[in-house]
């Protein structure tokens, strides 16, 4: 079953269920849910992954409250830094300088600048949180406090307060600052920014909201118990100097022949296949998150596709197949993209199809996904050249079409 090989067309493959995920939401979001005897949790996240020695990180604070019929009245959070990574002066006037907060909280409280933002200095308390630390033993010797205080001109209702379903709903950081790294801190040290659970959990408590106990009626407020606090989200590490790793990877999923069977003795019209990769959910995680996302402006796919090789595959070359796929035309080599990324659970698929008018000869492919890097500028993964795919097609398809067909015949005995 020999016939001249006439052209090759790539098309969409994946008949299945397929997507293209949006963006993480910053924040808690709707898969977090409220342990048993848990009110109040607390979330930490930086604008970065990375940072150098000298850079100013940016934390973003959120908040979520188990009872959406509560009102918040007041309170007090801490912060831990090492004073090896961060001179107090240095943090103090950029985190006093820069703090903002939700709309929520600056309808209701003192703004950020007007709050009370100080370094521990009390060295009883400053022993008490170091000491009462449990997971996060010997991480932080320094650290920030802020209250959050009612401002009396802002309200007309002394006897109410914010509430905790106004905060759930708002997207924006319950607060925000900024914190300068030191200058010299050496590449590769290890740097946590969070709530201690020391704050948490030592006596005073440094980390308290206290919500009003007759809304409306009366301007008394309690702190809930230490135990009623999540602030396992509450902590980011990060190392100084570190970098993503040079490209995600695509993997080969699979490859199928596809047929038409016009009787039990014959296979006939265009001879098909199906080529299909694969991105790991850790790459996705890392370089395509933002996929889906409007306005996207980095780890985002732009573009993803095939790039096949009609001809002997000795003829062919990774690196006109590569550019190729950056847009550059080469003779016998032929592009197609797909709109269609499947979740399987584990991993990312995309495939194509490739279809073969008349004779049968090998077939080499290539995949690729054209992407926006972390620093915003376009940037390409493929297969590398160990692992690009040659199909002896022929071989296959009359391999198979030939068991096909005699399967058929025993079924019709």
């Amino acid at each position: 079953m020999v016939k001249k090989f006439s052209a090759v067309v790539l098309a969409l493959v994946l008949c299945l269920s397929v997507m293209i995920l949006p963006a993480t939401a910053a924040g808690f979001d709707d898969s977090y849910t409220f342990a048993d005897g848990i009110g109040s949790a607390f979330k930490i996240e930086l604008d970065k992954e990375t940072y150098n020695a000298g850079d100013i990180v940016t934390v973003n604070v959120y908040a979520r409250f188990a009872d959406e019929t509560r009102e918040l009245k007041s309170g007090t959070m801490m912060f831990g830094v090492n004073s090896a990574q961060f001179d107090k002066a240095d943090a103090f006037n950029s985190a006093i300088t820069t703090a903002t907060a939700n709309s929520t909280w600056e309808a209701y409280w003192k703004t950020p600048e007007s709050t009370q933002f100080a370094w521990q200095s009390n060295a009883t308390i400053i022993n008490r949180v170091t000491a009462a630390c449990t997971t996060d033993a010997g991480v932080y010797d320094t650290y920030l406090k802020v209250a959050m205080a009612q401002d009396v001109n802002k309200v007309t209702n002394t006897k109410h307060g914010i509430s905790a379903a106004d905060l759930n709903a708002d997207p924006d950081p319950f607060l925000s600052f900024k914190l300068k790294l030191r200058d010299d801190i050496p590449d590769g040290t290890p740097v946590t920014i969070g709530i201690p659970t020391g704050a948490v959990f030592s006596t005073p408590a440094q980390v308290t909201i206290q919500f009003f106990t007759n809304p409306g009626n009366a301007t008394t407020g309690k702190a809930d118990a230490a135990a009623t606090y999540d602030v396992t989200a509450a902590a980011v590490t990060f190392t100084v100097g570190s970098t993503a790793p040079a490209a995600p990877a695509l993997t080969h999923a699979g490859r199928q022949v596809k047929m038409t069977v016009e009787n039990d003795a014959v296979v006939s019209g265009s001879e098909q296949l199906r080529v299909v990769s694969s991105i790991s959910a850790d790459d996705w995680s890392t370089y395509f998150a933002n996929t889906g996302a409007e306005g996207a402006t980095t780890n985002a796919i732009t573009e993803i596709g095939f790039v096949a090789f009609k001809g002997d595959a000795a003829a062919y070359n990774a690196d006109t197949a590569k550019a190729v796929a950056q847009g550059t035309d080469a003779a016998d080599y032929s592009r197609a993209t797909t709109d269609y990324i499947q979740n399987t659970g584990s991993d990312y698929q995309f495939g194509a199809c490739v279809k073969y008018e008349t004779n049968v000869y090998d077939t080499t492919y290539l995949a690729y996904v054209k992407y926006v890097d972390a620093n915003g500028a376009d940037a390409y993964a493929f297969y590398d050249t160990a692992t690009t795919y040659s199909v002896a097609f022929a071989t296959n398809y009359t391999t198979i079409t030939n068991n096909y067909i005699a399967w058929l015949a025993s079924q019709a005995a």
